[in-house]
């Protein structure tokens, strides 16, 4: 078989459990190849619902592979802000899509985040990353 999210299903399959990074390169696949594949969509989507904890990794994934599809990117970023794991690779990932993003962040934010400004802790609300490590490293105050 050439489809490559084929092949990278059937090797997701043989793993027992997928540990997360599987799951999450999976997602790239899908990603990658969204314009050649008209399943790829629906495969991200079985994928992601598979995942017993998604990281910000797989949030910022399927927020790119949704790309233009401002409900389903809303409903994806609100159940990563009440993960805890929106990360500046989320928020930039969000910001491709301006109407999405500033819905989402409100335009001071997401113009922040588009200038490729330092975004502080303090900016985002504490319970939108309280479960990764990453945007702790930013100055708090």
């Amino acid at each position: 078989n050439n489809d490559p999210i084929q092949r990278a299903l059937l090797i997701l399959r043989r793993m027992k459990p997928p540990e997360l990074i599987c799951y999450n390169t999976m997602l790239a696949v899908c990603q990658n190849n969204i314009h050649t594949n008209n399943n790829a969509i629906t495969i991200a989507e079985q994928i992601y619902h598979e995942i017993p904890q998604p990281d910000f990794n797989t949030y910022a994934r399927m927020i790119a592979i949704y790309n233009q599809m401002d409900d389903k990117i809303e409903s994806i970023f609100r159940q990563c802000c009440e993960e805890g794991q929106v990360s500046i690779l989320v928020l930039n990932v969000l910001c491709r899509n301006e109407k999405a993003a500033t819905k989402l962040l409100g335009q001071k934010l997401y113009d922040t985040v588009k200038a490729r400004e330092v975004v502080l802790h303090k900016h985002l609300p504490k319970e939108w990353c309280d479960r990764i490590y990453s945007i702790h490293k930013y100055e708090k105050t």
